[in-house]
């Protein structure tokens, strides 16, 4: 992308990158993008069909991949399309009414009128939630509002695992090598987090916004950690509906009772389906089949 600023002066967003794969494409998107106000936001991942689309928001990997599967299982006739932005990119939006609002743009482009449907995973369930609310201000039919195994402001409280002091003193004696990497892998990706988000901040404070940050995961994670950090919701109008990741079985009863931390924002009610997996191995093989099935019997119910 830089290559291409430094050139002709034009920056391109990644969902434009993921769509123009050859030269002849990014040639044009170049010559159109004088006309256009709005980044474009916009990854088709399964556009054919004639349901109402369904929009997978702000987290879905290079290129759509990681609801591709889920595409692939709904079927040639669920409409799928990606709407994310690089954060890290000078040009982009950092706040989460405004990331919104960018996406708004773009779902308009493949869905002018309509009903609509919004999905999103992990951190990204925030800029779904945002862009929900944005579109029922502006008069548009949200006909749902999926999260996937996503925690709400409030909170998501998870279980002690209850361990004994001899458990901790048998792993130390059979794989002291193996429980030490462990625990520094653990830590050292939660420091490289926080030393991200805390660089990123520092960047933004002298109007640098994300020039000369790493750009890895774990920046990007810091990117829409700081949003997230600095948005007030307002109550949804609507219901929402949970997939929950019932794998590790690590909610409590006061946390299955707080919608996963989204009974707060939820006035009409926070639904719960439980699916196979654990958070982002449920968009996966094998337990994405499962996904698929309990989001299909949704959509044709409502």
């Amino acid at each position: 992308m830089s290559l291409l600023e430094r050139d002709f002066g034009k920056r391109l967003t990644l969902a434009t990158l993921y769509q123009a794969s050859t030269a002849r494409q990014i040639a044009a998107e170049i010559a159109r993008l004088d006309g256009i106000v709005a980044p474009n936001a916009l990854v088709p991942i399964q556009p054919k069909g004639d349901l109402p689309p369904l929009f997978a928001v702000h987290i879905i990997g290079p290129g759509g991949d990681f609801f591709r599967p889920l595409a692939k299982l709904l079927g040639e006739d669920q409409p799928i399309y990606g709407l994310t932005l690089d954060l890290l990119d000078p040009s982009s939006p950092t706040e989460i009414a405004e990331i919104a609002a960018v996406y708004a743009q773009s779902l308009a482009r493949a869905a002018p009128k309509g009903p609509v449907r919004l999905i999103a995973v992990s951190q990204g369930s925030y800029a779904a939630f945002e862009l929900g609310q944005q579109l029922i201000a502006a008069g548009r039919d949200v006909a749902a509002l999926y999260f996937v195994d996503a925690e709400g402001p409030g909170g998501r409280p998870a279980k002690a695992v209850p361990r004994s002091l001899r458990h901790y003193l048998s792993r130390l004696r059979h794989n002291f090598r193996g429980v030490a990497a462990g625990r520094w892998k653990v830590l050292r990706t939660e420091i490289d987090f926080r030393v991200e988000r805390l660089r990123l901040r520092l960047f933004r404070s002298v109007g640098v916004s994300g020039q000369g940050a790493a750009r890895g995961t774990t920046a990007h994670q810091a990117a829409i950690d700081l949003a997230i950090r600095s948005y007030r919701p307002l109550p949804y109008p609507r219901e929402i509906t949970v997939f929950r990741a019932a794998g590790s079985d690590r909610d409590t009863p006061e946390g299955l009772a707080s919608g996963l931390g989204w009974a707060m924002v939820a006035p009409r009610g926070v639904r719960i389906i439980d699916t196979d997996g654990e958070h982002l191995t449920i968009l996966g093989e094998p337990y994405v089949e499962e996904l698929a099935d309990r989001l299909r019997e949704d959509i044709r119910g409502g």
